[in-house]
């Protein structure tokens, strides 16, 4: 992100020349709402950023210095939940390490961790050693192939990973090619949770 005079001059993931960054902490107003459905209504599809930077375009968007305060990105429920869950981890401090004094709050670790990591079961690898040990068996039973990837998929992978840096898309060619196969228009695919991020962010 870019600031000009306190103003937010442009954002973006996109931006070489930067001199701040996103928290991804937003003031929500009519105005910001109001562009936001304004954008989406005109190509189908908008981020936060994108009414951000419509309404920075106009100076109507002002930049806000935490210096070195830690922020955590509180946009659903459950992205609350965790947030509470982090500062019982790490302490109101909110440093790099989880809190000395007297140790942490194992609860609080455990919620931590994503819902789908809680649910885990542990992993069994009994059926891999029986195979491994009997010549000529493939590994048939994990759905594993007997093949390795194409070059294809190998450049795929190698293509994605070195964009690992940068936040995903809105999946705009997805959702165009969903609407087409059911007959729906594209703002269709503009999910309720992409609505409710840019409404409480």
């Amino acid at each position: 992100m870019r600031l000009a005079s306190g103003k937010i001059s442009d954002i973006g993931k996109d931006i070489s020349d930067y001199d701040c960054i996103d928290t991804g902490v937003f003031r929500i107003g009519p105005e910001l709402v109001r562009e936001l459905e304004r954008l989406e209504k005109g190509s189908g599809d908008c981020s936060l950023s994108d009414g951000v930077r419509a309404l920075a375009a106009r100076g109507k968007f002002f930049g806000c210095d935490i210096g070195d305060s830690r922020w955590i990105d509180v946009d659903t429920p459950e992205a609350f939940l965790r947030a509470e869950a982090m500062v019982r981890v790490f302490g109101d401090s909110l440093g790099d390490e989880p809190a000395s004094a007297g140790g942490f709050d194992a609860e609080g670790m455990e919620l931590f961790a994503p819902t789908w990591v809680r649910a885990a079961q542990p992993y069994k690898e009994d059926h891999f050693q029986i195979a491994s040990s009997r010549n000529g068996l493939l590994r048939m039973m994990s759905n594993e192939s007997p093949f390795s990837p194409s070059q294809r998929v190998i450049d795929a992978i190698v293509t994605a990973a070195r964009q690992g840096n940068i936040y995903p898309t809105s999946a705009v060619e997805l959702r165009r090619r969903l609407g087409r196969a059911t007959g729906s228009s594209r703002s269709t695919w503009f999910s309720a949770r992409d609505r409710r991020s840019s409404s409480t962010s």
